[in-house]
């Protein structure tokens, strides 16, 4: 009897919560898909109303250290649950080591929030919201694993908090999006680009940065060229121009608050 329970507790480990699921599990646009970005949103517009008293409460670094802990096991969860389970192409880990985008940018996120530099802002905030949205729009890794199963809840927030921190990190920390710091952000995007093009020509099957071939659902990457260098240019390309316009934005939101305030002053 008690062989049995732990053969199905395992199987529960494996087959069910933590499990691959079937392909089709998880749909785009359904409530579960809109559900997570509706939270993201409302997260960002809460912080926005309330960026005052959180900058003012003494206890601000812990919300920053929560934050950089949670994005922290998240992505060692991916990579403990790769371990327990297998990997279906039966390469384990080697298929996931730390060469994608989003995992790149989360691990930079974690060390923007622990250590406030700056430099590493800039990164995160050319990335994550630029390419970092992609994969909130079109979840094509999830495809076989829904609400009912761990990497669902995994992949939501480990893409959601960095740009979650993101607008934290403008919100209550001031930091200010500079188009002459965009050199940090493309040169580390490039030296994992270089590495990943790389390790896809003689990894058979690999797909690091999204380099080597198609996902099985609708992305971004599927209507790319198939050469990674054409594709990283592409890449790179589409986050340049994402970041240039999102810096008129801010900066066009700040020069409405400057000539407000410049109003309210002559008024008085």
């Amino acid at each position: 009897m008690f062989l049995q329970e732990v053969a199905t507790t395992a199987n529960f480990y494996k087959e069910g919560f933590f499990g691959y699921g079937e392909h089709g599990d998880f749909q785009y646009f359904s409530i579960w898909h809109i559900l997570p970005i509706l939270i993201l949103i409302a997260a960002i517009i809460i912080t926005y109303i309330y960026k005052e008293k959180i900058k003012e409460n003494k206890n601000e670094k812990y919300i920053r250290y929560s934050l950089a802990f949670v994005l922290l096991i998240m992505v060692m969860s991916y990579d403990w649950r790769v371990l327990y389970i297998g990997n279906p192409s039966g390469n384990d880990l080697l298929y996931h080591l730390p060469l994608q985008v989003c995992t790149i940018s989360s691990i930079v996120v974690v060390f923007m929030l622990l250590t406030g530099m700056e430099f590493l802002f800039d990164y995160a905030v050319y990335v994550c919201l630029t390419l970092g949205l992609v994969p909130l729009a079109t979840p094509a890794v999830i495809s076989t694993t829904g609400p009912m199963y761990y990497r669902y809840y995994q992949f939501f927030i480990e893409h959601m908090i960095p740009v979650y921190a993101v607008f934290y990190m403008i919100f209550i920390k001031g930091y200010q999006i500079k188009l002459k710091r965009i050199f940090v952000p493309v040169t580390i995007l490039l030296i994992g680009a270089f590495i990943s093009i790389g390790l896809n020509s003689v990894v058979e099957g690999a797909n690091f940065f999204f380099l080597g071939r198609a996902t099985e659902e609708a992305s971004l990457a599927n209507i790319m060229p198939t050469n990674p260098w054409l594709r990283l240019l592409i890449y790179v390309s589409l986050a340049l121009i994402g970041f240039i316009a999102l810096y008129f934005v801010f900066y066009f939101v700040k020069q409405l608050k400057l000539k407000k305030t410049n109003s309210v002053l002559e008024g008085c």
